[in-house]
């Protein structure tokens, strides 16, 4: 991953190897999209909660400058609640990163359950597998 400054200093310059060519068929851009989507899953989330005064509570700190501290304090005072808010958000996220890849051209692929023999490790077990689309011809794994 390359910040937008560092390729433009690269294009500027003509500084270039391998690794930083100006490829867009290697590179597919990263654009911000800021806290809108954050919000959302947590609305989302809120209107999951079954406990009327639990959710009127998440309500009222999902308003306003410093909502995501003030939600993730409500909810840490219910057991398994915050637990329940990082696995819908994470989810949440990942559903936009495939989305996202796919947008451009890239297909995700089921997810390898198989734990080797010697166990599991990071670089083992990517969560999704992702490859471009078939004109590419090309395989490479990414963690959405």
């Amino acid at each position: 991953m390359w910040p937008r400054a560092a390729i433009e200093y690269v294009l500027e310059t003509g500084e270039d190897d391998e690794d930083t060519a100006d490829d867009p068929e290697r590179w597919l851009a990263v654009h911000g999209e800021g806290s809108r989507e954050g919000y959302r899953d947590m609305e989302l989330f809120i209107a999951s909660v079954e406990d009327p005064d639990r959710a009127e509570r998440l309500a009222i700190a999902n308003k306003g400058r410093g909502a995501f501290r003030r939600f993730k304090d409500e909810l840490a005072r219910w057991p398994g609640e915050l637990e329940r808010w990082h696995a819908f958000s994470e989810e949440r996220q990942r559903g936009r990163a495939r989305s996202w890849l796919a947008a451009g051209g890239y297909r995700v692929l089921p997810v390898d359950h198989r734990i080797p023999e010697n166990g599991p490790s990071a670089c083992d077990q990517p969560e999704q597998g992702i490859s471009p689309g078939p004109a590419e011809g090309r395989q490479t794994h990414a963690r959405a």
